[in-house]
Parts: C-alpha cells; sequence; structure tokens
C-alpha cells in the first residue's frame, strides 16, 4: 500500500520541485539585481518595511483558503455538481473579504511600520510610514492570485501556480534595469504592484478553463463547518504570522543594515525550502485531500510516507544551505554596493536557518495532514504553542546572538509546533471526530 503512496509524493514533489527551481530561478536573478543596485541601503529597507503588512495578510489569506477550502473542493469535485459556479461565488465572497480587510490593513499599516521599523533614522521612517497604506493595495492581487493556484494545485495541476510567481520579480528586475537610476521604494511597489495584477490574470484563466470542463448540476451549499474551518485556518495564519514581525522588529534593533542582511538571508533560504517544504507540501495536498474522503488507513499511511520523506528533504536541504552557503551568498548577491562584509554576515545567518529548514518540511505535512481531516482547530493549538516559543527564544536569545536568535527561534518554535501535531494525529478521538467534520458533500 505504502509504495503506490510514495511513488505519487516522490513523482509529485520532483516534479513541483523542478518548477520551482524554474520559478525561483528568476527570483534569484531579482535578487542580484537588487543586491547591485541598492546593497542594504535606504530605499530597499524601505521598501521591505512598507510591503510587510500586505504581503503577509496575502499569504495569510491564501494559506486559510488551502487549509479550509481546498478539501470541500475535493468534495465538490468528487460529487460532480456545479464545481464553476460554487467557485465562484466562493471566489467573490473572498474578494468581498480581501477588501474589506484591505481597507483596515491601510489605517493600521503606518502604526505597524512606525512599531517594527521604529529604529529608523527619521526621514527614512517617515518615508516608510507614507508608503505603507499605498502598499496595501497590493493584498488585492496576490491574495486573489494565491487562492485561485491552490485551487489549481487540487486538480493536481502544479505548472501554472508553480511557474507564475516568477512574474514579479521578473517585472521588478525589467524596472531596475531600464530606469536610468534605481527606482525609489514606491517606485518598486509599483512594480510589484504590475507583476501581481498580471499574476491573477494568468491563474484566472489557467482555472477558468480547467474549471468548465468539470461543471454542471447546481451547486451545493458552502455550509456552516466550511465557515468554521476557514475561520480556525485563518486564526493559525494570523498566529504564524505573530513571529515574524517579532523578527523584523529584533531585526531593525541590531544596527543599520540588518533588517535588509535578515532579508536578504531569508530569500536565500526561500528556494531550498521551495525544493523540499513546498514542493512536498504542495505534493501531499490533493492527495490527502482526497483520502481524507474514504479510507482513513489509507490516508495514515500516507501521512507516514510523507513525513519520512519530508524529513529526509529537511536533511538534505539543511546540510546543502551549511555547506554552500558561503559560495551562494558570492555568487548572487556579492558585487557593486554588496559587499564582502556584508557577505560574510549574510553567510554566517545562513548556518543559523539551516536548524529551522531541517524541521520545517515535516511541520509542513503534519499540518496538511489535520487540515484535510478537518483539524484546523487543533493546527491552531500546535501553531499557537510553537509561535509562543520562537517569540520567546528570538528575545531572550537577542541580547547574546543577534540576528542568529531569530533562526534558532524559528527552529524551536517549528520542532514544537510538529510534535504537537503529530500528538494530534495520533489520537484515535482526534481521527475519528476529523473524519466526521471532513463528512459527505
Amino acid at each position: 500500500m505504502s509504495s503506490p503512496i510514495l511513488r505519487t509524493l516522490l513523482s509529485g514533489t520532483v516534479r513541483i520541485g523542478l518548477l520551482m527551481i524554474a520559478a525561483k530561478a528568476v527570483t534569484v536573478v531579482r535578487e542580484a539585481v537588487v543586491a547591485t543596485h541598492y546593497g542594504r541601503g535606504d530605499a530597499i529597507e524601505v521598501f521591505m518595511a512598507a510591503i510587510l503588512l500586505p504581503v503577509g495578510l496575502a499569504y495569510l489569506l491564501a494559506s486559510a483558503f488551502e487549509a479550509a477550502v481546498t478539501p470541500r473542493y475535493a468534495q465538490v469535485r468528487a460529487g460532480a455538481c456545479g464545481l464553476r459556479a460554487w467557485t465562484v461565488r466562493l471566489l467573490l465572497r473572498l474578494m468581498a473579504a480581501v477588501v474589506l480587510v484591505a481597507i483596515p490593513a491601510a489605517l493600521l499599516a503606518p502604526w505597524l511600520v512606525g512599531l517594527v521599523a521604529g529604529s529608523f533614522d527619521p526621514d527614512k521612517l517617515a518615508e516608510a510610514v507614507a508608503l505603507a497604506p499605498w502598499a496595501c493595495a497590493l493584498l488585492l492581487p496576490m491574495g486573489l492570485g494565491l487562492c485561485v493556484g491552490g485551487l489549481l494545485k487540487s486538480h493536481a495541476r502544479f505548472a501554472v501556480p508553480m511557474l507564475v510567481p516568477a512574474i514579479t520579480p521578473l517585472i521588478v528586475v525589467l524596472a531596475v534595469l531600464a530606469a536610468p537610476a534605481p527606482p525609489t521604494a514606491a517606485g518598486l511597489v509599483l512594480a510589484t504592484a504590475a507583476g501581481a495584477v498580471l499574476e491573477l490574470v494568468v491563474v484566472l484563466a489557467a482555472w477558468r478553463r480547467l474549471a468548465a470542463s468539470e461543471a454542471g448540476g447546481p451547486p451545493p451549499a458552502a455550509g456552516v463547518d466550511l465557515g468554521v474551518q476557514f475561520a480556525a485556518a485563518l486564526a493559525t495564519g494570523i498566529v504564524a504570522m505573530l513571529p515574524g514581525f517579532v523578527d523584523q522588529a529584533v531585526a531593525t534593533r541590531q544596527g543599520a543594515g540588518a533588517l535588509a542582511g535578515f532579508g536578504y538571508a531569508q530569500r536565500i533560504v526561500t528556494p531550498l525550502l521551495g525544493l523540499s517544504a513546498a514542493a512536498l507540501g504542495t505534493a501531499v495536498l490533493p492527495l490527502f485531500n482526497n483520502l481524507a474522503l474514504g479510507d482513513r488507513t489509507r490516508f495514515h499511511a500516507a501521512v507516514r510516507q510523507s513525513l519520512l520523506l519530508a524529513a529526509g528533504c529537511g536533511l538534505v536541504a539543511a546540510i546543502a544551505l551549511a555547506c554552500l552557503g558561503g559560495p551562494i551568498v558570492a555568487l548572487v548577491l556579492q558585487r557593486g554596493m554588496f559587499s564582502e562584509r556584508d557577505a560574510g554576515e549574510v553567510t554566517a545567518l545562513l548556518r543559523w536557518f539551516a536548524l529551522w529548514v531541517l524541521v520545517y518540511p515535516c511541520q509542513i505535512v503534519a499540518m496538511r495532514a489535520l487540515a484535510s481531516s478537518g483539524g484546523n482547530h487543533l493546527g491552531l493549538l500546535a501553531t499557537a504553542c510553537g509561535a509562543a516559543v520562537w517569540i520567546a527564544l528570538d528575545l531572550l536569545l537577542a541580547p547574546l546572538l543577534g540576528l542568529a536568535s531569530l533562526p534558532l527561534g524559528a527552529a524551536g518554535g517549528c520542532t514544537t509546533g510538529l510534535l504537537i501535531a503529530l500528538a494530534c494525529l495520533r489520537r484515535p478521538s482526534t481521527a475519528s471526530r476529523c473524519a466526521q467534520a471532513v463528512g459527505p458533500p
């Protein structure tokens, strides 16, 4: 039983990993261009501070959408009843919800930027605060695009949602290279917005073509449980965002350029996570959703196989990051305004990030399993405990280790969340309640 499951996971993970390599290659080019033209200067730090809230909210909505809606979407597909009409109605409601979120986000953005980037000098802080409300317009195209991409993944159609994220960094690269002088932080926000709109258009066109071939019958009601699951998944995402804000605040208090250095390290880690956690987490999404509707024995076998594969992926990615971090930084970033000293600091930080990379893929798989089983409330518990440990380690270790406290906090928090999620999955009573929560459509 486990061999077909393992073959499915391996083939899906490899295929998605290759697609991600292609997309991340464009991201690497963007980082090289940005590092050459901006280094760790004021413009890039203002840009990072301004987009922190909208980008975080967009990924929050997409994460909650995948955790709560895609299992229900699998039920609608299995019933062959009104897939397209049901999804259009769902996306219209999602669009209204995103607008309602974007308005208070724009009002709160200046306060949040002032809180996170309080150590900026007055002129730099004023620029970031003024730009932050306008940057919240990114939330609509980014949030909707990521959610529609989640629906495509439910069909096991991975090419478009995996390759489309290359559009925004490509637009940014073209904007930087085409301008007579490096664009300001506001110019970078505009380029990012143009890329996000184009990504949304592409994924909507792909979904419309796919759903048209499966539509039929009257659409089912969404039901109360879908709202409860979405609320739990949304709360999980909100809690998961909190350590990121603490990381940003701690980084800004480590001196000028520390926030940019931390950001560069994160964006180098992201491709490795994409080849392990994100690729595997995406591959298990349709598998877990479909198996959760039927035989629970096969579902738990799939979870076990996925965790073993995730542990192997995490180990390989962590070793690669620890050994190749220096050459990667030198190859991608060390030119122009990005000095040799900057490269040394980012490389040292990457070695600490290897501890987080080691654990993160397993946590993603465990949380996917809980979500597919209708256990988003248990995912909230695991995430909350992990976030508490993460933040505590950040604050306790920062005076001693500086920026190194941030990846250590991330590793400790992810390990805590993983252990609690695994304990929830192993409880028979939990499995029974979750199976009832998923239920028939």
